[in-house]
């Protein structure tokens, strides 16, 4: 994928052909904007990567190689043509973080819980979700999870404690305690 492999230049300040595996392994950030059509199944070469941003592509899946980025704690795949939740996701418990906003996802699973006791941010705004799991307020977050929803058209019953989070979020929310 190009836009990868132009990043990993940029950031090395190699050219391509003096890029080595340990070069790979240094990696610690990508910063992806545009044109990237996937994420390589040799995102796993990147062994100590901790974020990578892959925006305003066409990405539509994730690669399950990605699994083996233990220590990434933060993925963005922000405006790209994602369908439905990349599931993959669900099987990083590092990941603290996880953007997945202006895409086309109706539904975020349930299953999300399982990342309870890292993740703390999660960020679905301007998707086409109508509802969200109830277990996502019952469950117990290590921190208090941000839960970012504007530009959704939700009319899932939100609790009275979580309901400051949505008020402002262009949804339409029902309430109760």
């Amino acid at each position: 994928n190009e836009a990868f492999i132009i990043e990993t230049e940029r950031v090395l300040s190699k050219n391509r052909e003096d890029i080595t595996l340990a070069d790979l392994e240094t990696i610690q950030e990508l910063d992806i904007y545009g044109d990237a059509s996937s994420i390589p199944d040799k995102i796993s070469d990147y062994k100590n990567l901790h974020t990578l941003l892959a925006l305003n592509g066409t990405i539509s899946e994730i690669p399950t190689s990605i699994t083996k980025l233990t220590k990434l704690t933060r993925i963005n795949v922000d405006n790209n043509n994602f369908q439905e939740f990349p599931m993959i996701l669900l099987q990083m418990p590092s990941l603290s973080s996880i953007e997945v906003n202006r895409n086309k996802i109706k539904e975020i699973p349930s299953e999300i819980t399982t990342l309870s006791p890292h993740l703390g941010s999660l960020d679905v705004r301007y998707n086409e979700l109508i509802t969200l799991p109830d277990n996502i307020f019952t469950t117990e977050w290590e921190s208090k999870l941000s839960l970012l929803t504007t530009g959704n058209q939700l009319v899932s019953d939100i609790p009275a404690d979580w309901l400051d989070n949505f008020n402002q979020a262009d949804n339409m929310l029902e309430f109760y305690n």
